[in-house]
């Protein structure tokens, strides 16, 4: 089988639980099949995905000029997008070019499935192709900023969490309805989505473990096995309709 899988913001090196998650859940599917994996990202990132060309068959980078976090230039970046729609987050990382690439290569190859790794990456998927497409989501984010509105004490920050709660959840609406299947991390997660979707469009694919049976050691081999294992079940049977 051949799997587009779409990254936004990078994907190494591994210092957060998502790029973890789906670092090894790649890995695990790349030995397998024949993975492409499409990612755009600030250019000083660029390097660290070089590891990627010894596990996917295929590595396709989109280097972005973005501003360093919480500088001067974002905040002037983020003032000047206030009447989009969109969340900041993909605003910030679904530019123009990075869309018009990821279709050519779409276009350009013959996948079976195409695995949009966070809700961030929708913004550029051609989601008006005929290629299955799989919606990865590592959390309710329009939650995320729920909370952060809510305990926000700074008025500036409570008024800027409440549109990023607003927009985002407008975008998940949206992305998770394009979407042929939607992957939750957890029941409760899928629970809320299914407020939103059709329950048949949702499976859970759950990170964890019984921790009365694997070992730490076990763990870091195990939970990307029974995580690839999964979503091979379930992209297999996209690819199949």
């Amino acid at each position: 089988m051949r799997i587009l899988w779409v990254k936004a913001g990078g994907l190494l090196p591994l210092d957060s639980g998502g790029k973890i998650r789906s670092f090894h859940i790649l890995r695990e599917l790349a030995k397998l099949h024949a993975v492409t994996f499409f990612g755009f990202h600030a250019r000083q990132d660029n390097p660290a995905h070089a590891e990627l060309n010894s596990i996917c068959e295929r590595v396709v980078c989109v280097p972005l000029e973005l501003p360093a976090p919480k500088s001067a230039a974002e905040l002037l970046q983020y003032a000047r997008g206030t009447l989009s729609p969109d969340p900041y987050a993909i605003r910030k990382y679904c530019q123009p070019r990075v869309a018009k690439e990821l279709r050519q290569l779409v276009e350009s190859g013959s996948y079976d499935v195409i695995v949009c790794d966070f809700l961030v990456a929708a913004g550029v998927i051609p989601w008006d192709v005929a290629c299955p497409k799989v919606l990865f989501t590592h959390n309710v984010e329009a939650m995320i900023w729920k909370r952060h509105y809510e305990v926000a004490r700074n008025p500036l920050w409570k008024l800027l969490s409440w549109r990023e709660w607003r927009a985002m959840a407008g975008a998940e609406n949206q992305y998770l309805k394009k979407a042929d299947l939607v992957l939750a991390v957890s029941q409760a997660d899928c629970n809320v989505f299914a407020e939103l979707i059709p329950p048949e469009k949702l499976v859970v694919i759950a990170t964890g473990v019984d921790v009365d049976t694997v070992t730490a050691a076990e763990a870091e081999r195990v939970i990307p096995e029974a995580a690839s294992v999964a979503l091979e079940t379930v992209v297999s049977a996209l690819a199949d309709r």
